[in-house]
């Protein structure tokens, strides 16, 4: 973990509903050097991508009031060739969902609980670092 030296100056966004993953997750991206801002659910996550430009979202699929799937349909028809990458994060294997994820645009799957390691593999499987 010492090595891991973020490059360039990445913003992510996390869309997350719950609380306690989002201390663990904003935890192990700000130990990463990285900034993280939080939006509770899909319609909060569209607000911020309004308000400013983000490099990655890790988006929770399964969010009240506007699911991550329902969320990343939105992003890519607002955002088109100029949208951030999409991070599926999601509790438990992926299973269909996986397929679901890839069928809404996401770039992207991560289970959680995640390692920092893992999440720079995909941040550079996706070119953004």
């Amino acid at each position: 973990m010492d090595s891991v030296k973020p490059t360039g100056n990445i913003r992510i966004l996390l869309a997350e509903d719950n609380m306690v993953n989002q201390l663990l997750i904003k935890k192990v991206i700000e130990k990463a050097g990285y900034h993280l801002e939080l939006a509770n659910n899909g319609i909060q996550a569209l607000d911020s991508l309004s308000r400013s430009k983000f490099d990655l979202v890790l988006m929770d699929v399964q969010m009240p009031d506007m699911n991550g799937l329902e969320t990343t349909k939105e992003i890519i028809r607002i955002y088109k060739e100029n949208r951030p990458k999409i991070l599926a994060i999601t509790a438990g294997s992926f299973g269909d969902d996986e397929q679901q994820c890839v069928d809404a645009g996401m770039d992207d799957t991560l289970e959680k609980p995640f390692k920092i390691e893992q999440l720079l593999e995909k941040m550079r499987k996706l070119q953004l670092i």
